[in-house]
């Protein structure tokens, strides 16, 4: 987990990230919790290497994103991605970059 760690704390330094936020899932999802592990382990390791190289990383609940981006309360949070920012790239979504995004313009406003 140290090795793991360590490599993530230098790829955020050699990309000069600043700030990271880990959006939550919708307070609705529901899976197995076999099929998060990944996801989870993966937050982990990233909470982990942001923290070791001193670079801001907390988790966003979906409710805080909507207050700092002036979102609506209700819908899915994928259905209000266009109001906030236009499609970038091949990549973009639902729930990929598209949520990413939001998630960064809200680490953005809130520094």
């Amino acid at each position: 987990m140290a090795a793991l760690r360590d490599e993530a704390a230098k790829l955020v330094q050699s990309l000069a990230i600043e700030r990271v936020r880990i959006l939550d899932a919708e307070p609705t999802y529901q899976t197995s919790v076999s099929s998060v592990y990944q996801r989870i382990a993966l937050e982990t390791v990233l909470n982990l290497g942001t923290t070791e190289a001193g670079i801001d990383c907390m988790r966003l609940s979906r409710a805080r994103l909507r207050s700092i981006l002036s979102l609506p309360r209700g819908g899915q949070l994928v259905s209000l991605v266009a109001q906030v920012t236009p499609q970038v790239g091949s990549h973009w979504g639902p729930r990929k970059r598209d949520l990413a995004a939001l998630a960064a313009l809200a680490a953005e406003r809130e520094a």
